[in-house]
């Protein structure tokens, strides 16, 4: 429904890129990126200068290991993503937490120690999935270690908007109608103000939805665009291959200054 018909597969990331910003890659979650995906992927960002990923990291270190006992595993997925990285092309790589992970403060500092000594070269965003992790005490705990605190838009989550460092990440999961929720004014405009309160305090901030169904997706980011007015990326740049296209809310969905 969101690519031109016709348009083969393999440009879809090429077509995606002249509408978006930035792109949340949920396939690192589940296995290693591959070489060659890498590669391609390096050719998008250098195609399109700007252009961001943001990438999932493994559930082998958040669902299996529970973020302990997971150094080999996260030098892998470093290692793998190091090209891209080198690029300037990876906004940040998310660590989503299972649900069933409650509040455990050693748990969560080691990791972050983790995270400090084997991947310094890239940004963090953890995104909790249980209410408990809520605290002063942990936002206090993400903002020493310069590790941002996922925003999350779900049924299971309160909408809280801490900052624990420049970077902001935004991750719209659907409401009432999960995958196949179609957001509303009424509930994008608090988080529009959110982020442009964040941009205007010199954040980057990024926000991806993932009610997929049905393509609302893209065409919920591009209201929140909308809404973000001035305090949106203007995608793409001008004077790019894609042409004078103006603001950003012809698609894109990170805000920065």
């Amino acid at each position: 429904r969101f690519y031109p018909a016709g348009l083969a597969a393999n440009r879809w990331l090429a077509y995606y890129a002249t509408v978006f910003p930035a792109v949340e890659v949920d396939a690192s979650f589940y296995r290693l990126p591959t070489e060659a995906a890498i590669a391609a992927w390096r050719r998008a960002a250098a195609e399109h200068p700007g252009f961001r990923f943001a990438l999932k990291g493994s559930r082998r270190i958040t669902h299996v290991h529970r973020l302990a006992g997971c150094r080999d595993e996260l030098r892998r997925l470093v290692e793998r993503v190091a090209p891209l990285a080198e690029d300037g092309a990876v906004g940040f790589l998310l660590w989503q937490l299972p649900p069933s992970l409650r509040r455990e403060p050693p748990r969560l500092a080691d990791f972050l120690a983790l995270l400090g000594t084997e991947a310094p070269g890239v940004r963090h965003v953890i995104e909790f999935r249980h209410p408990s992790w809520l605290t002063d005490e942990v936002f206090a705990t993400l903002a020493a270690a310069q590790v941002a605190c996922c925003w999350v838009s779900s049924m299971v989550m309160p909408p809280v908007a801490p900052r624990t460092t420049d970077l902001v990440a935004l991750r719209f999961h659907g409401l009432a109608g999960g995958w196949a929720h179609d957001y509303s004014d009424t509930e994008l405009r608090p988080w529009a103000e959110h982020l442009r309160a964040a941009v205007l305090d010199g954040c980057q901030a990024y926000a991806f939805f993932n009610n997929d169904t049905f393509a609302l997706a893209p065409k919920n980011a591009r209201r929140l665009v909308e809404l973000l007015g001035e305090a949106a990326l203007v995608w793409p740049p001008a004077g790019s291959s894609e042409g004078e296209r103006g603001r950003s809310g012809q698609g894109a969905s990170e805000a920065r200054p």
